[in-house]
This record gives structure tokens, C-alpha cells and sequence, in this order.
């Protein structure tokens, strides 16, 4: 198995993106692990197989990918339990190291830990604020992220899992997904308001209260910055 050592991480990620997208997927990765091979060409995910039962739930989860492609089923395989943050700084270490070993592109590596990062949040889509589910139906990856979720609630939760909101809000006309924020570091400039540590914050928070339905005209956001400000001297 150690010979393997001699193939060029390129040639095995280019084996890997072909593998991980066939029918027999979940066969493949169990001959690589009969061959022992997994520590050498998956090293990120070797560590996560601490028992037969975990290797076999992620075989499960791989096949059960209904639109499977490169980024999601490395996603659902380097999620060790469903009730791990996904987000945490071991689970994003896990995609910067791989994206190194196999020479991942930008773009392969940024759609991994979006599925990843998107967990916690798209978990409780049906239940979380608009202004914490908003920002991440805007990402490119978020399909991908949508099918890794859905493969993970039907394996932990039963096929009544659900992610209607979801795709309910994702069909809305782009003005209504994303409509324009009602204040902007322009608008803090022309009412004279000095940049500050305190700026940006103020910024986000208008937003996430526009979003929210608290806010829902210029009026209502320069107001209340205004009050952020006073409140801020005082």
C-alpha cells in the first residue's frame, strides 16, 4: 500500500473526482479500504473511521446522494456525526488540509466548506430568522449544501425531513430573495456619521432587521441608526 506514495496528488485527486461521482461509489471506497489505501489517498477521512459501524454510515450516506457531484460527496464523508458542529475549526481543517494534499482548485475547496458551514443553519431552516437563513441561500454552493442536509436528515431523521422553506424562498423573484439594504456605508457618510469600530456592526445589524421586517424603509434605518449613534455617545 505504501507504493502508493509514488503517484502524484493530482493523479490521485483526478482519480477521486471520477470515483466519488460513479454509481458504485460507496463499492470503490470499500476496496480502497480492504487494499488499505484510504490513509494514503484520504488521509483527512481516515481518522473519522473509528469503527466499522461509522465506515458503513458513510458508505450509506455517499450512496444515498441524489445529484452527487465531487464537492458534496466529499462533504457528507468528512461529516463524522450529525450532531457535531459541522463549522467547527476541525471540520474546516479538514477541507484546507485536503484541499492541499489533492491540489484542490479554489472553487472545489470553497463549495466542501460551504456544505459544511451551512449545516448548522440550514438544520433549522424551517424555525431560524430570515436574516440568519438569507445570506446563505445567496451562495452558489447552496443546492450542493441542500442535497448534503437532506441525504443526512433521511439518514438520521426518516424520510419526513424536510427543507421546504428553503426551496420555497430560493424560487422568489432575485428583488425579493435579496432586496437592496436600506442603508449603506454611503448613507452613514452623508448623514456625517464618523467611521468607527462601531460602523460596520451598525451596518449588519440594519440589515438583519430590514431582512427581519423591523425595519422597511430608509426612514426606518437612518432612525435608527441615528438612535445607535446617541446612544453610542452617551
Amino acid at each position: 500500500a505504501e507504493q502508493i506514495t509514488i503517484v502524484s496528488p493530482e493523479r490521485i485527486a483526478a482519480e477521486m473526482r471520477k470515483m466519488l461521482c460513479l454509481p458504485y461509489r460507496g463499492q470503490a471506497l470499500a476496496w480502497l479500504q480492504e487494499l488499505m489505501l484510504l490513509p494514503y489517498i484520504f488521509p483527512e477521512w481516515f481518522p473519522l473511521l473509528t469503527a466499522e459501524s461509522a465506515f458503513q454510515q458513510a458508505l450509506s450516506r455517499l450512496a444515498d446522494l441524489q445529484q452527487v457531484t465531487f464537492e458534496s460527496a466529499v462533504a457528507v464523508l468528512l461529516i463524522d456525526n450529525w450532531n457535531t458542529a459541522s463549522d467547527s475549526p476541525e471540520s474546516l481543517s479538514r477541507v484546507a488540509s485536503l484541499k492541499q494534499f489533492w491540489r484542490l482548485s479554489n472553487t472545489e475547496a470553497e463549495a466542501i466548506q460551504f456544505c459544511l458551514q451551512a449545516l448548522p443553519v440550514l438544520r433549522q431552516s424551517e424555525t431560524c430568522r430570515w436574516s440568519q437563513l438569507q445570506p446563505w441561500l445567496l451562495s452558489p454552493y447552496i443546492y450542493l449544501a441542500i442535497e448534503v442536509v437532506e441525504v443526512l436528515g433521511r439518514q438520521e431523521h426518516g424520510p419526513t425531513y424536510r427543507l421546504e422553506r428553503c426551496r420555497e424562498c430560493l424560487s422568489w423573484p432575485p428583488k425579493t430573495l435579496n432586496p437592496p439594504p436600506l442603508i449603506d456605508g454611503r448613507s452613514l457618510m452623508r448623514l456625517g456619521i464618523t467611521p468607527g469600530p462601531q460602523y460596520a456592526q451598525w451596518i449588519r445589524n440594519a440589515r438583519a432587521l430590514q431582512l427581519d421586517g423591523h425595519l422597511r424603509s430608509s426612514e426606518d434605518a437612518i432612525r435608527w441608526i441615528q438612535e445607535q449613534v446617541d446612544g453610542h455617545k452617551s
